[in-house]
């Protein structure tokens, strides 16, 4: 065996893993390229979903600013006018007092 024919013997074996690569590389391409298919039709589900959520969150939030914190709040206005009020007037007649 020359070095001639080690050398074509290399290069057929290096075409031959060459074929093999392009082969695995088309393969992991459509792998891929299923991957994201099915993941695009699952994903869809996901976000449906996570809408709903939102969307329940909102309304819960709304109706519980209107049923609860609203009223707390105009409550606690009106005790806050009821106790400056009584401030003011209990300032008033202790000035009278005095003179």
């Amino acid at each position: 065996m020359t070095l001639a024919d080690l050398r074509d013997i290399f290069i057929i074996i290096i075409g031959v893993l060459l074929v093999i690569q392009s082969l695995l590389l088309i393969v992991l391409i459509a792998v891929f390229i299923r991957l994201a298919l099915a993941l695009r039709k699952e994903i869809h589900p996901l976000i449906e979903a996570a809408t709903g959520t939102v969307r329940n969150v909102q309304g819960t939030s709304l109706v519980f600013g209107e049923t609860i914190v609203k009223p707390l709040i105009a409550t606690s206005a009106f005790f806050a006018g009821v106790r400056r009020g009584v401030s003011v007037l209990s300032s008033a007649v202790m000035r009278r007092k005095e003179t």
